[in-house]
């Protein structure tokens, strides 16, 4: 009976770490975009930890763009992306470069890059027209952090 509860015991705790290890999506999840976008306020920054920062480096949204950002954001899907996308840095890739973040006051960041006049979200899937209306909100704010 005790190697049964044993073997029991082994095999759910094996399931329980594989679980944690399997991932549908990459480094963000449905629920880190939402945190993300419930920060209380948000910042354009370069693509790159905050603590490599400068202080002139953000910029940080008034509050009409930071509504309109979270209104646009919510209109889109989690997009899946597997863990190897963050692992690889390829700077001749499209969508390596112009790279930045929306860093929210709460740490938590959403990755996007800008492509023409086109602001695309690494880990939300938006049409192209709400690509093209977030670059418009975001555009001041792009500008200064890749000046």
């Amino acid at each position: 009976m005790k190697n049964k509860l044993i073997s029991t015991g082994c095999t759910a705790l094996a399931l329980l770490l594989l679980s944690g290890c399997v991932q549908e999506y990459g480094s963000v999840n449905p629920e880190a975009i939402q945190e993300t976008l419930n920060a209380p306020r948000m910042a354009v920054t370069p693509f790159q930890p905050a603590w490599l920062m400068e202080k002139g480096d953000m910029a940080p949204l008034e509050e009409t763009a930071l509504q309109q950002v979270r209104t646009l954001l919510q209109e889109g899907s989690p997009r899946r992306v597997p863990d190897v996308a963050y692992q690889t840095d390829d700077a001749d890739a499209p969508l390596a470069q112009n790279r930045f973040y929306l860093y929210g006051s709460n740490a938590q960041c959403l990755g996007a890059t800008l492509l023409e006049e086109r602001v695309v979200m690494h880990d939300i899937e938006l049409t192209e027209e709400t690509e093209k209306k977030l670059y418009q909100v975001l555009r001041p704010y792009i500008d200064r952090i890749f000046r």
